[in-house]
């Protein structure tokens, strides 16, 4: 079954915008590293030692500048940058 946008409504409120899945996604990256690295076979003892640790570790990843342009630095971004 194919949609039609031109019969569906919008509110005024939202917007509609192109969801991004994709492994080039710097967020997907980013995120995957501190799982890997900071969370992997971590217990804690509550939600405030979750978010602490989370941002320890996203302050740790973010001042390693070469890291950080590892994982956003892709052409589609540069492209967008540059136009």
């Amino acid at each position: 079954m194919l949609f039609q946008l031109s019969k569906i409504y919008i509110p005024v409120c939202l917007a509609l915008g192109e969801l991004v899945l994709s492994p080039e996604y710097p967020a997907e990256q980013i995120w995957n590293v501190l799982r890997r690295n900071c969370f992997a076979n971590r217990v804690f003892d509550s939600l405030s030692a979750a978010m602490t640790q989370a941002v320890y570790s996203l302050t740790q990843i973010a001042s390693d500048k070469l890291s950080m342009k590892r994982l956003s630095n892709w052409p589609w971004i540069n492209a967008i940058l540059k136009s």
